[in-house]
């Protein structure tokens, strides 16, 4: 070999040396940038998150749900409605894959390590995929159990007008937030993976802006106060807690409501009881299931705004009111933060306003940004995910849905003439808008309503506030109602 092809060998050598060199330092640098942007994405504008859910109680509730549609599959008289029922009318793969991914997105955020946040990419991926699995086969169940219904053609309550159209079409919609979910990851990779800085700061500025509200209307609220007692009395009785606690227990006052969306403003909820006013309708009515009721002594039934079967899009609601309630918490134990702002939140101790809630995050958010304290700033941003995605509590949720379920089942195999076919349960009891996060801004941009509003039907229900002398006393009502609790009557 001549000393030219020698050193020539050698040149190209150490080329392919530096070139493989400088490859491996941009990668490392790729690296590092995707992983800052995932984190601020994690940190401020997450898909999928259920910020202030407790993930392994979830995933508790969720065991004890599959048990509860194995129940629902074996009543079922047509072997192809059982198989719906198993496979279609709660995405429980979905809600099993959200509480890892939510786990995933804590943990990325505690560590801030690579590894942690490759591990939550996974765990968002694989959470898009089983959403939009599980909201497709969802959908095409929904639309042959709708054929298979011969009963009517609208549902009404307080949550407003709901048509089988509109939830045919709500469904459709669903499956449209999981494509647009999707494109907004991809989107969010490509940046992740190349030398752009994907608008960082931007999504800080607006996690930040999203939080203030303009001022509320002024209420007279006092007239909450009889159904307070009344509803505090009736927790004691049933829930658990003590009458003194359910009664010192600050109202929500929230700026609106879906399931209530029949009424005129205020929302006030105590607890998840709607105190603004309250409804029922008597039993002495033509109908196999209330007609039962009279017979078991029961002069007349709530109904219930915080049912998901009333109102399929209750997650908006009880989120929003766990939201509340923690920012509240946070106000009382940090007592030098945002002073002036904590005073508007706090100065009523009977009431949390939604909209003196949201100015107090934004205040605090924007003061702890520069002090620096991560401990609170953590806690503040975590309730601030709370307020934006009103996801919190989601296990409270599925437990609602296996009590209910279990007790309609019960009652159908005591003789109660309650409607447990699958047709029925996709159409009033699959929940579908909470469950698929319809109401979270991390999912989708594409508006789905499933009731509108029509309220010449509010006549259907007794108010307490308007035909008192109708309904009678109110010893009487709580009777009722907690003889429908203790007797797991559900309706």
């Amino acid at each position: 070999m001549t000393k030219r092809s020698t050193y020539s060998s050698r040149v190209l050598i150490f080329t392919i040396f530096v070139i493989f060199l400088i490859l491996i330092l941009l990668l490392v640098n790729k690296k590092h940038i995707s992983y800052e942007s995932l984190y601020f994405e994690a940190r401020f504008d997450p898909l999928l998150s259920i910020a202030g859910t407790d993930t392994n109680e979830l995933r508790s509730q969720l065991v004890e749900l599959e048990k509860t549609i194995e129940r629902l599959a074996g009543v079922q008289e047509d072997q192809r409605h059982a198989q719906y029922v198993r496979d279609a009318l709660y995405p429980i793969n979905f809600l099993y894959s959200l509480a890892y991914l939510e786990d995933a997105r804590i943990r990325f955020l505690f560590t801030n390590e690579p590894g942690d946040g490759r591990a939550y990419e996974l765990a968002l991926s694989n959470a898009i995929k089983h959403g939009t699995e599980s909201s497709r086969r969802f959908y095409e169940a929904l639309e042959y159990m709708n054929q298979e219904y011969d009963g009517p053609e609208t549902f009404y309550s307080l949550t407003g007008t709901i048509s089988r159209d509109s939830l045919l079409r709500s469904a459709s919609e669903v499956v449209k937030r999981f494509e647009e979910v999707k494109d907004i990851e991809d989107e969010r990779q490509r940046c992740r993976r190349s030398r752009v800085e994907c608008n960082l700061q931007i999504s800080a500025h607006n996690f930040l802006e999203n939080l203030k509200a303009e001022s509320e209307n002024a209420y007279i609220l006092s007239g909450t106060n009889d159904l307070h007692e009344f509803f505090s009395l009736f927790s004691s009785m049933v829930g658990g807690i003590s009458y003194e606690y359910a009664l010192a227990r600050p109202r929500i006052v929230m700026n609106e409501s879906v399931c209530a969306r029949e009424m005129d403003p205020p929302y006030v909820y105590s607890g998840r009881h709607l105190v603004s006013d309250a409804f029922f309708v008597p039993t002495n009515v033509e109908g196999p299931i209330l007609g039962q009721f009279e017979e078991a002594g029961i002069r007349h039934a709530q109904v219930r705004p915080l049912s998901f079967y009333v109102c399929p899009e209750i997650q908006h609601d009880l989120g929003m009111i766990v939201a509340l309630e923690e920012t509240r918490e946070l106000a009382l134990n940090y007592p030098n933060i945002a002073t002036h702002a904590r005073g508007e939140l706090l100065k009523e101790e009977e009431f949390i306003y939604e909209s003196a809630t949201r100015n107090y995050l934004y205040e605090s958010l924007a003061e702890l940004k520069e002090t620096g304290d991560k401990d609170k700033l953590d806690k503040y941003e975590k309730t601030s995910l709370m307020l934006s995605g009103l996801s919190a509590e989601m296990e409270y949720l599925v437990q609602t849905i296996s009590v209910v379920l279990n007790a309609r089942i019960k009652n159908y195999e005591d003789g109660f003439q309650y409607d447990v076919s699958a047709p029925f349960l996709f159409l009033t009891h699959s929940a579908f808008p909470s469950l698929f996060l319809t109401h979270n801004v991390g999912t989708g941009t594409t508006q789905v309503q499933v009731a509108y509003e029509d309220r010449e039907n509010m006549e259907s229900f007794l108010s307490v506030h308007d035909s008192f002398d109708e309904i009678g006393n109110k010893e009487k009502l709580l009777e009722d109602i907690v003889t429908v609790r203790k007797l797991d009557l559900a309706f």
